[in-house]
């Protein structure tokens, strides 16, 4: 109306662009409000790139906070925008509301909390941690092809900040020093962590958990993740258990940790070859002067050999025989237990014995 386009004009190149775009815009408004069926829209979408338009997603995605009028889902919107899960980046993605919703709760009352979450994806944990209320959430996302969708949350969410980072480079003491956290009473680090990267991210933050470091220089701060079933029976594994690995050792001299619920493969899409498990965990206020590296390396070494008795595998932190004898007796470890049967507290005076020796 306002264009003077009258209906029946035909229009061609730069000029049909302009006109599509103009409709997209009009035909996002009114989906978001609940008026077309989403054929319709794909039909549109189809349509945009044929004329080379750029799609512009902040009013489709935006969230009117008093109104129960449906949205497009997180899977409808990656069938839109044609957003298949990566398998460089090892994505799989939990589009189910449910389960995403279930996810959240173990983390508890999210109210006046600050909740980063690593690799945000196409936000559908994202929008399961802002409907539960967090006072602050801070997402960060690698893939640049999801930012339009995540950026449509922050659109009508002003308590969203995106960060389109890797993980591994994520400068955590100047984001939260640029986060008014006056009150605010803990900090949540929750993600569905790709399979592949896993182990190595939770192992610098058990790094940093040793030295207080980054979000953890704050009381009350706790990891909320979500890893393949084996890797987190791992982690919780017992003493004496089958599965305890250099992983449970060092899991559980910096953390309590436990494991909240299974997943099932079939939650995830694309669908992966195994199960997963939701792992809570929280730094222990007990602080060790031990250096991560020592006590990580002495964890390394018990499960060298994890079939046989300890001595096989212990000789690798000594320089002889009877400085490993003298080590094992201080450490109160019989030269008949294997691996497993370790506790946490023989590795960690095991640990602090070689250390002393350096």
């Amino acid at each position: 109306k306002n264009s003077g386009i009258k209906y029946g004009d035909v229009f061609t190149g730069k000029v049909a662009a302009d006109v599509i775009s103009i409709a997209w815009n009009d035909f996002l408004f009114k989906m978001a409000r609940g008026k077309l069926l989403l054929p319709a829209v794909r039909s549109l979408t189809e349509t945009c790139r044929k004329y080379s338009v750029c799609i512009q997603p902040k009013l489709f995605l935006s969230e009117w906070k008093n109104s129960s009028e449906p949205q497009l889902s997180v899977g409808d919107l990656l069938r839109l925008y044609k957003l298949p899960a990566s398998k460089r980046l090892a994505q799989n993605f939990i589009l189910d509301t449910n389960v995403a919703d279930k996810f959240v709760s173990v983390c508890g009352n999210l109210e006046n909390q600050v909740v980063l979450e690593v690799g945000a994806g196409p936000g559908s944990l994202t929008r399961s941690i802002l409907k539960a209320g967090a006072k602050k959430v801070i997402a960060v996302e690698k893939d640049s092809r999801f930012l339009p969708l995540l950026q449509g949350l922050a659109h009508s969410h002003p308590n969203l900040s995106l960060y389109h980072q890797d993980i591994f480079q994520f400068d955590y003491d100047h984001v939260l020093q640029h986060t008014d956290l006056s009150e605010i009473q803990g900090i949540t680090i929750i993600g569905n962590l790709p399979f592949n990267v896993a182990t190595p991210l939770f192992l610098d933050y058990l790094k940093m958990i040793s030295i207080n470091a980054g979000p953890f220089q704050f009381p009350s701060t706790q990891l909320v993740f979500c890893f393949q079933k084996e890797v987190a029976e791992r982690i919780v594994a017992p003493v004496g258990g089958s599965v305890r690995s250099r992983l449970s050792l060092v899991a559980q001299h910096y953390t309590d940790c436990s494991v909240e619920y299974y997943i099932g493969k079939k939650s995830f899409v694309p669908e992966p070859k195994v199960d997963a498990a939701v792992v809570r965990l929280k730094p222990r206020k007990t602080i060790q002067s031990l250096p991560f590296h020592v006590f990580e390396n002495t964890a390394r070494q018990i499960f060298r050999t994890r079939r046989k008795v300890i001595p096989s595998s212990a000789k690798y932190l000594f320089q002889d025989k009877e400085d490993m004898e003298a080590g094992l007796k201080h450490a109160g470890i019989s030269k008949t237990q294997r691996p497993v049967e370790i506790t946490n507290e023989q590795a960690r005076r095991l640990a602090e014995y070689t250390h002393a020796k350096i």
